[in-house]
């Protein structure tokens, strides 16, 4: 994997010990985590749900890190990990969407966590939204130069006709590294380079 190893530059200042009241941003993220602090609803055998992102980051680095000794990965209260490796966020209510139009917001949190604490990546509360010129990017908050940030994480492109079951509607985006995340694996990766497809299930409009 080359230099996934290195610390990455979000990774040099620790997460704090918590955050705020009232933040929606995950409390636990501030230490290493024990397997109590899992909780029930974010077990490794969780179900599919009806609507949500699912979305398996990218398989090549999960292969990885699940070769390393000292991998942990965290979820929070609103995600979960499907029994094919991929993750789960739940909609926020929040979103701005009729049917498949406007923002598409999930909320959740999953840490990746190695080599000692010097690959350190959060993403935390995923939306997908276009910018100005149309094209879709999702943003994620990540701990960033020792504050939490909202940056773009993924450059998107739809990836096939939405399917249609009576209870959501599927979207498909193909996803590949924003030019603002590098930094986030310590330039690891290039601008552009491929990760897992997300898959959206909104409801119906």
């Amino acid at each position: 994997m080359g230099r996934v190893g290195h610390q990455p530059r979000a990774a040099r200042v620790r997460h704090p010990a918590g955050v705020m009241a009232g933040s929606r941003r995950p409390t636990g993220l501030g230490r290493q985590a024990a397997p109590e602090d899992v909780p029930p609803h974010a077990r490794p055998d969780i179900v599919y749900r009806d609507l949500g992102l699912v979305w398996g980051v990218k398989s090549s680095l999960l292969s990885y890190l699940a070769a390393l000794p000292d991998t942990e990965v965290q979820v929070e209260p609103g995600s979960g990990r499907l029994l094919d490796g991929r993750f789960y966020f739940s909609p926020d209510p929040s979103s701005a969407h009729d049917g498949t139009r406007g923002s598409h917001r999930f909320r959740g949190a999953v840490r990746f966590r190695a080599h000692a604490g010097m690959l350190d990546v959060t993403v935390c509360d995923p939306r997908f939204e276009t910018s100005d010129e149309g094209a879709w990017v999702m943003s994620v908050e990540t701990w960033q130069e020792g504050r939490w940030t909202r940056v773009p994480f993924m450059d998107c492109r739809l990836a096939g006709a939405d399917r249609r079951d009576g209870r959501a509607v599927t979207r498909r985006f193909a996803t590949s590294l924003s030019g603002a995340a590098r930094s986030l694996f310590d330039d690891t990766y290039p601008a552009g380079e491929p990760f897992d497809d997300a898959e959206l299930r909104l409801p119906p409009g």
